[in-house]
């Protein structure tokens, strides 16, 4: 499945651009959301 893992990938790189700019919430969460249900 890596298509699953690239799309993992691209949002940790957002995320943590974004993290490091306006203090996101921890990975965990955004893992969580990333995944679906």
């Amino acid at each position: 499945m890596p298509q699953r893992q690239r799309i993992q990938g691209y949002t940790w790189n957002d995320k943590r651009r974004r993290l490091l700019d306006h203090n996101a919430p921890p990975p965990k969460t955004i893992t969580i959301a990333v995944t679906p249900p």
